[in-house]
Parts: structure tokens; C-alpha cells; sequence
């Protein structure tokens, strides 16, 4: 979904990145214990809706289609903007497991039992 969204135009971004954007500022090297704990940190000083919070402030008021909603106070940062609208997409483990093998994304893990 998200990648159909980006192929028409629209800037795509997930609460992750807020996570992962934090960690270069303090000069942490991303992998999937740090953004796990960074994310950890960040809700801990900045509360549950941070990393969404932090998606608004960089967004600046652009439209945006953010995935990697993972908390109910993400979803309550991002009903600040009035036009915000949530859908929910459900995906099973294999799917999910190819996606993340596809993406090959730094910190995702390499082995399907770890997933």
C-alpha cells in the first residue's frame, strides 16, 4: 500500500524513521537493538505519541503517508492534524517476513525465528 502511494507521488515516511533519525543525531549506529531501544528511550522522555510527533514537526504541515504505527498515543499525535485519516492493514508473518528480506533494511532481522 504505502509503496503504491509513494509511486503516484506521495511522500512516504514511518514512525521508525523518527527513531532511526535520533539515533544518527547522537552518533548511535542503527541496528534492530537500537532502534528498539531508541525507540524505548524516546518514549520514555517524550511520552507514548513522540515518534509521531516528531513525523509532524519534519513534515511541516506536507501530506504524507505514514506507516509503522505501532501505539495508540501515535495514533492520538497524528488526530492533531485535522485531516489525518488511519487504515489499518493487516499482513501475515510470511508476507511480512518477504517484505522485510526485500527491503533489507538495516536492524531487521536475518533469520525468519528472530522475526
Amino acid at each position: 500500500m504505502v509503496n503504491w502511494f509513494s509511486s503516484k507521488g506521495v511522500k512516504t515516511t514511518s514512525c521508525s524513521d523518527s527513531i532511526r533519525s535520533w539515533l544518527s543525531e547522537q552518533g548511535i549506529q542503527e541496528s534492530r537493538d537500537t532502534l528498539i531501544e531508541g525507540g524505548r528511550e524516546l518514549r520514555r522522555r517524550g511520552g507514548a505519541g513522540i515518534l509521531a510527533e516528531m513525523l509532524l514537526e519534519s513534515l511541516g504541515g506536507e501530506d504524507a503517508v505514514i506507516d509503522s504505527i505501532r501505539t495508540p498515543g501515535e495514533v492520538e499525535a497524528l488526530r492533531e492534524r485535522s485531516d489525518f485519516i488511519l487504515i489499518e492493514i493487516r499482513a501475515g508473518v510470511d508476507s511480512r517476513w518477504k517484505r522485510s528480506q526485500d527491503r533489507g533494511r538495516i536492524g531487521d532481522p536475518t533469520e525468519k525465528a528472530k522475526f
